[in-house]
């Protein structure tokens, strides 16, 4: 077997706990990994075993166990969290993807203990089409949960138990016009991830996925899906 595949089935056994976040933030440079980018925050590169035609992990270089653990007042964790979106979007525009989605896992889904986010785009391995989720505006009469950034609601045509549409506010800025290095961007992904931890708070679901969408469309809002 491969020595990334070895490494990747350590990384997913229930020993993993007490090295991952260690090796991640220590000796990353000693680890066989195809790089697309790193820095002193994190490192990108190519999914030992893809689940997508392109598959790429943002890792940050600090142990952080999960989405719902993150402490998202600590403006260290906020830095790190955004310099991963903003690896991950940069690896995409090399890629030259027409459309993608960066997502994290949580709860049941997250099979390794260290927070890390996948860029996919493209079929899926075993060869099914697969597109982003789509937005759409909420049903009339819809509960709204919202802070001072953003708004969530359920997805309104959704078949998923648990799906909830994110939506930065204002929304009327297309994807493609934001820049995620800008710090007033800063404040509206934090703003994001707080709303979505409080959902999982709520709800608390057993396995879910906290997805950021690029679809071709150009004139598409910003758009986060958390979903089972």
């Amino acid at each position: 077997m491969h020595i990334k595949k070895v490494l990747f089935k350590i990384a997913r056994s229930r020993f993993a706990a007490y090295f991952v976040g260690f090796a991640f933030a220590h000796f990353t440079r000693l680890m066989p990994l195809e790089r697309h980018l790193e820095n002193r925050q994190i490192i990108v590169f190519k999914h030992p075993a893809p689940s997508w035609q392109t598959h790429w992990l943002g890792v940050p270089k600090r142990r952080l166990r999960s989405l719902a653990a993150l402490d998202l007042n600590d403006a260290e964790t906020q830095q790190i969290i955004l310099a991963v979106y903003q690896g991950l979007l940069k690896t995409a525009v090399s890629l030259n993807l027409p459309s993608f989605a960066i997502l994290v896992n949580g709860g049941s889904y997250q099979d390794v203990p260290q927070l890390h986010f996948h860029l996919i785009s493209g079929p899926t391995a075993s060869g099914k089409t697969w597109e982003p989720e789509q937005y759409a505006l909420p049903a009339v009469a819809t509960e709204i949960t919202q802070n001072d950034c953003a708004i969530a609601y359920p997805h309104p045509v959704s078949s998923r138990d648990f799906h909830f549409i994110i939506v930065p506010q204002p929304s009327d800025k297309p994807f493609h016009k934001t820049d995620f290095t800008q710090p007033e961007e800063w404040e509206v992904v934090t703003a994001v991830l707080q709303l979505a931890q409080h959902l999982i708070t709520q709800y608390n679901p057993s396995a879910y996925r906290l997805q950021l969408n690029r679809p071709q469309s150009q004139s598409a809002p910003i758009t986060f899906h958390l979903l089972t």
